[in-house]
């Protein structure tokens, strides 16, 4: 309980005659009037705690990581009369809020008063917002007194689903090259004949059979049969390298978001998707599958992966993938390997998957290593960070040139990019029939 301004008036102005005139004669009553004022406060605090309140709040139950969401706290009042009222909300502080708190004017019988404010979750999971304090003023406006009023919300973070509605928005007014994603090919412009037919009129002259034009002794052209269908496998790394921040989210968060949108991508193209997620053992494993119902299975395996301080078991991880998937799939690794360890581990386990699958491996760069490898050192410490950058950045080519020298696909990427690169080398994958 506290008092308002006009309580600590009443308190404040009995003495202030006192005190102005510099003498002892008015101190008596001065005194008594003091503890009348006190009484009335007291009196008044008690009687604010008869209001009746109830608070609503607004607030998606699932949330994108990284994203701001609006959070509305509407508060309503059985009693007669108009007044104000301050809210702080129960907000979990991991959820970053700007402005928890904030005055409603309430007047019964009149809509719900409220206020709103904004969060950024930046990390995944389950989040529980606690009950609102209220701070309720008394019949006189003396004090106000906090009441907890129930209000109880559940919500939780996933990865960034706003990219998928963004994404098929700009599907719908061939805008994808203007956001940096490739064009999706046509259905009917693939790679494997479906049957022939006699030449039309328009038929592209590229698709004519003159083989088989030859032995009919009429123009026959080839229809193709779209590339669908296809299985396409993706692998996030969960461990020690990914569990780094990087523009305000963890790597391995932003590999989470460009999977969900690159398998939302294929899903559109026909493919079927699947996911798997692995530290120093197999953390998840989705297996390819297509339609709604598994995507929204494989967002729930995404938004429960956890970031593990450990090497990454990359002979596990493949050795499960090889055991699983019998059919050829496009395998999409997200890693970072600029730890020599790390990219030796997955040197040697490659073999595992290159016999039947295709793999495209991602390099996730890392902002804090880059910077260094460019920073003019004054010290002999700046000295010895850079060399060591510089090292791990020749260890990097190497790993690469290697990767590229086994026949895999290898791209490079700063997190920003992450999800455009994932996106456009699967369409270009695609694109080549390499399927």
């Amino acid at each position: 309980m506290r008092p308002t301004r006009i309580g600590m008036l009443v308190l404040v102005l009995p003495a202030l005659p006192v005190f102005l005139s510099g003498g002892l004669g008015g101190l008596a009553p001065a005194a008594a009037t003091c503890l009348l004022a006190v009484g009335l406060i007291l009196l008044d605090g008690t009687l604010g705690t008869q209001r009746d309140l109830t608070a609503v709040r607004t607030v998606s139950s699932r949330l994108s990581i990284g994203a701001s969401a609006r959070v509305r706290v509407a508060v309503r009042s059985q009693s007669r009369g108009r007044f104000t009222v301050v809210v702080r909300d129960g907000v979990p502080p991991t959820l970053h809020p700007d402005t928890p708190s904030g005055t409603v004017a309430v007047t019964s019988g009149q809509p719900d008063g409220a206020f709103e404010y904004r969060i950024r979750p930046d990390r995944r999971g389950s989040y529980l917002f606690d009950d609102a304090w209220i701070e309720v003023p008394g019949r006189l406006g003396l004090v106000r007194r906090p009441r907890r009023v129930m209000c109880v919300t559940r919500v939780s973070v996933v990865p960034d689903i706003r990219a998928l509605r963004r994404y098929d928005l700009l599907a719908r007014r061939a805008m994808t090259a203007e956001a940096g994603f490739r064009t999706v090919r046509r259905i009917g412009e693939g790679t494997e004949v479906e049957r022939l037919r006699e030449y039309l009129p328009g038929d592209p002259f590229r698709r004519i059979d003159w083989k088989a034009t030859a032995r009919r002794q009429r123009p026959i052209t080839r229809e193709m049969e779209a590339e669908r269908r296809r299985h396409v496998m993706f692998l996030v790394d969960a461990g020690r390298w990914m569990s780094q921040p990087t523009d305000r989210l963890l790597k391995l968060d932003h590999a989470l978001n460009a999977v969900l949108l690159a398998a939302h991508v294929a899903d559109r193209c026909g493919d079927l998707t699947g996911v798997m997620t692995f530290a120093d053992h197999v953390l998840s494993f989705l297996a390819p599958s297509s339609g709604r119902d598994h995507q929204a299975r494989m967002l729930e395996e995404l938004h429960t992966t956890p970031a593990a301080l450990v090497e990454p078991a990359f002979t596990t991880a493949f050795r499960e993938v090889a055991q699983r998937l019998k059919k050829r799939t496009l395998v999409v690794l997200i890693s970072d390997f600029s730890d020599p360890t790390t990219a030796n581990a997955l040197l040697a386990t490659l073999p595992v998957l290159s016999r039947r699958h295709l793999l495209l491996c991602i390099h996730l760069l890392d902002p804090a290593l880059e910077a260094l490898g460019t920073l003019s050192p004054k010290t002999l410490r700046d000295a010895n960070r850079r060399a060591l950058a510089e090292k791990l950045s020749i260890e990097r080519r190497r790993t690469l040139d290697r990767l590229r020298a086994q026949g895999t696909h290898v791209a490079t990427c700063r997190a920003d990019a992450l999800t455009a690169t994932v996106v456009n080398r699967y369409l270009a994958i695609k694109g080549r029939g390499e399927l």
